[in-house]
C-alpha cells in the first residue's frame, strides 16, 4: 500500500496553507489504513518544514519515489468524503495517487490529536514570540486579513462588513471593552491596505496595522491572542488552529462552508466549542 503525491497541489507556488492540508490529509490516510507515503523530501513537507517543524515522520516516507513492486495499479483520490469525513481508500494493491486540495477541515479537527503528533510547534514558535514586542492586552482583539493576491479578477477579499459587524457585536455586550484592534494584513499591492482601511474609520483610535513580516511572524501572531477575526485564507486556518485552544474565541467567515468538495472547504470549520461563524461576501477592492 501507498500514496504518492501528484496533481496541482504538489506544485511548488502553492503556498504553505494548502500544503497542510494536503500532507495531513496524506498523514491521516496512512495512519487509518497503515500505508506508507511515497516522498523524496520534495512533496508538500518541503515547505510546511520552514515554518512548521515536523516529527516523527521515520515511519512514514520511503527514501525515494517509487512505487512499491507489490503495488500495480495507481488510483486518483478525489476530495470526496464519506459521512465519517474520510477519503476512499481503493485496497492493498493500489497506490493512491493524492492529487486535490482536501480543504476538509472537519476531518483535520477531528483528528487533532493525530496532526499534533507529527508537530513539535514549539520549535518555531517559542524563538518567533521572543522577538515580538507588542504589549498585547486580554481585551484587545486579533484580525486576520488577506489582500493582494485575493483582490485580482473579480475578487477574493473578504468585504470589511465581515469585521465590522463582529467588532461591532463585540462592543455592544454588556461590560465589555474592546482594547487594541492589531490588524495583521498580508499584502503585495500598493494603495490597497490604505483603501481597505478606509471602511474601519468608527474603530481608527483602536487600530495597530501590522504589515510586511516574515511568515513566522504571522503564523505563529494568534498564540497570543484571546479574540481572534480569522480570514479566508488557508495559511490564517492552519495559524489559529496550530496555536489556539478553547480559551480563544475565533470568529470564522462562513466563506468557507460553500464548496462542499474539491478546492473549497468541506463543512462548518468550527475549530473550538468556543468557535463562531459569520457572514461574509466577496469583495474587491477598487483603486
Amino acid at each position: 500500500m501507498s500514496i504518492k503525491w501528484n496533481g496541482r497541489p504538489n506544485n511548488p507556488d502553492v503556498g504553505v496553507g494548502n500544503k497542510l492540508f494536503y500532507f495531513f490529509s496524506a498523514v491521516i490516510h496512512r495512519d487509518k489504513y497503515n500505508i506508507k507515503v511515497i516522498s523524496d523530501g520534495k512533496g508538500p513537507e518541503k515547505k510546511i518544514k520552514k515554518i512548521v517543524k515536523l516529527i516523527n515522520t521515520y515511519n512514514l516516507f520511503y527514501n525515494k519515489e517509487e512505487i512499491p513492486k507489490n503495488v500495480k495499479k495507481t488510483k486518483h483520490v478525489e476530495a470526496i468524503y464519506d459521512k465519517n469525513g474520510n477519503l476512499p481508500f481503493y485496497g492493498n494493491d493500489i497506490c493512491h495517487i493524492l492529487c486535490d486540495f482536501y480543504h476538509n477541515t472537519n476531518t483535520i479537527v477531528k483528528n487533532k490529536k493525530t496532526v499534533f503528533s507529527y508537530i513539535n510547534i514549539d520549535y518555531y514558535r517559542k524563538k518567533t514570540l521572543e522577538n515580538i514586542n507588542y504589549s498585547i492586552k486580554e481585551n484587545d482583539i486579533l484580525c486576520c486579513v488577506r489582500l493582494g493576491d485575493f483582490n485580482r479578477g473579480k475578487g477574493n477579499v473578504l468585504n470589511p462588513d465581515y469585521y465590522i459587524n463582529i467588532l461591532r457585536e463585540i462592543s455592544n455586550k454588556k461590560n465589555n471593552i474592546i482594547g487594541k484592534i492589531y490588524m495583521c494584513i498580508f499584502n503585495n499591492k500598493p494603495g490597497v491596505i490604505e483603501k481597505y482601511l478606509t471602511y474601519f474609520k468608527e474603530f481608527d483610535d483602536k487600530i495597530v496595522l501590522i504589515e510586511g513580516k516574515d511568515e513566522h511572524h504571522d503564523f505563529y501572531l494568534p498564540f497570543l491572542f484571546k479574540t481572534i477575526i480569522m480570514s479566508n485564507s488557508t495559511f490564517c486556518w492552519w495559524s489559529i488552529f496550530l496555536n489556539t485552544d478553547e480559551s480563544c474565541k475565533v470568529y470564522m467567515p462562513d466563506i468557507f462552508e460553500k464548496k462542499p468538495i474539491g478546492g473549497g472547504f468541506c463543512g462548518l470549520p468550527v475549530m473550538h466549542t468556543t468557535s463562531e461563524v459569520r457572514p461574509s461576501q466577496k469583495f474587491k477592492i477598487l483603486l
